[in-house]
């Protein structure tokens, strides 16, 4: 379906972008290193090939702007829009999210050989969407549609990003100062579209090339603390220890076992804390972390009951106490129905759907936009791993569908 020419081309932008790295022996590209730097400018200089005004906001978001010839003014037509991350987590793959930045730029080329989009063209390329970094996820997206204050984004984060202000300068990019545009985005888009690798096996295992997202799982995350008594690791008999790491086993034994027979559901504890945490101690405190995720809000909420309840069954159990800490809830987000039902149409009608078990900037666009998302196979279902590997005639087939809906629409 795809030249060689066309496959090669592709895949060899994301592997430059992949070399573009802090350590040359793996990638990885945090936002506000070198690395990232150099990507946004290569990003940059792809985007005014196609036609594209390039500029940069004030967290570090980059936006490529395409102006129809015909366009007299702005206000004329709609703005739509396409965007995906370009930063990374340590010892990265070289597809998460910079496959959905060249697939958005492959949508934009489209757009600008073809001349006729009766629209505003955008493309994103969003900074911090790890958290890799700063420790907070989907920063940029959060902070161009206004979803984090300003001052809830700490002060040091606005002075590396103002600390590149006179190097884009440099390479005639225009970059906003920090918190000066923070909520952009806000009733700018009449729709906004991303292209991200699956991150997982489904996909893969069925052999599909493509898939609609009907939305972002719900995500439900709380901090257990089990409380004993330490006490010394040879004197104290067994039967009169209040051992609090023996109450977390049990309790993340019991989340494991019950997660197990939740259909649409997942369970983790990814994090234990044991106090005092010696050898000769029986330990006094234990802390350790719940996340939950799954597609059905009601059905988290019961999940997150049945925890609750579990925890302090363990707790009397053990002669201790437990104290629950509830982190964050955050609800199931659907993606926009008419958006996915174009999509689908300019796909043929023939895509599967499919949930997000991931997070990703798109929902927090889907707030102040209508929004969707195209999934394309990782293969084994490996993520966040430099093994990971999406097909470039995937990613293809999804810009292509893309600029068909967008030029059906427009």
């Amino acid at each position: 379906m795809y030249s060689k020419e066309k496959i090669l081309a592709f895949e060899e932008q994301i592997q430059y972008i992949a070399s573009l790295s802090e350590n040359p022996s793996n990638i990885t590209r945090r936002t506000y290193s070198e690395a990232w730097f150099s990507s946004l400018i290569y990003l940059s200089q792809k985007m005014k090939m196609y036609g594209m005004n390039v500029r940069v906001d004030g967290i570090g978001n980059l936006i490529g702007t395409y102006y129809p010839p015909s366009l007299k003014s702005e206000d004329d037509v709609a703005v739509v829009g396409m965007g995906s991350h370009i930063d990374s987590v340590v010892d990265a793959g070289a597809f998460d999210g910079v496959a959905g930045v060249v697939a958005a730029l492959d949508v934009a080329r489209q757009i600008y050989e073809d001349g006729n989009l009766k629209a505003v063209f955008e493309v994103v390329a969003f900074a911090e969407e790890e958290g890799s970094r700063f420790g907070i996820g989907c920063l940029g997206s959060r902070y161009a549609t206004g979803d984090i204050l300003s001052q809830d984004i700490p002060p040091e984060i606005y002075l590396m990003s103002n600390s590149f202000n006179q190097r884009f300068q440099n390479n005639n990019i225009i970059k906003n100062n920090a918190s000066e545009d923070i909520g952009w985005m806000k009733d700018r888009y009449s729709s906004f579209l991303e292209i991200h690798i699956e991150q997982g096996p489904i996909l893969y295992e069925k052999s599909q090339t493509c898939a609609l997202v009907s939305g972002v799982v719900g995500i439900h995350r709380m901090e257990i603390a089990f409380l004993g008594q330490a006490n010394h690791a040879g004197t104290t008999q067994m039967r009169r220890r209040r051992d609090s790491l023996v109450m977390a086993s049990e309790f993340i034994c019991g989340c494991w076992d019950y997660g197990q027979n939740q259909k649409n559901q997942v369970i983790t504890n990814g994090k234990l804390i044991n106090f005092p945490n010696e050898f000769n101690v029986v330990s006094g405190k234990s802390e350790v972390s719940v996340e939950i995720r799954g597609d059905d809000d009601d059905l988290l909420e019961q999940t997150v009951c049945h925890i609750r309840r579990f925890a302090k069954e363990i707790a009397k159990k053990y002669a201790g106490e437990v104290l629950i800490e509830t982190l964050e809830q955050i609800p199931v987000r659907s993606f926009d129905k008419n958006l996915l039902k174009g999509l689908d149409i300019s796909s043929g009608g023939s895509l599967p759907k499919c949930m997000s078990w991931a997070d990703h900037d798109t929902k927090f666009v889907s707030y102040v936009a209508p929004a969707a998302m195209l999934f394309v196979p990782s293969k084994d279902g490996i993520s966040h791993n430099p093994l990971e590997m999406s097909e470039a005639s995937d990613l293809l087939k999804a810009s292509e569908i893309v600029f068909r809906f967008f030029k059906e629409r427009n």
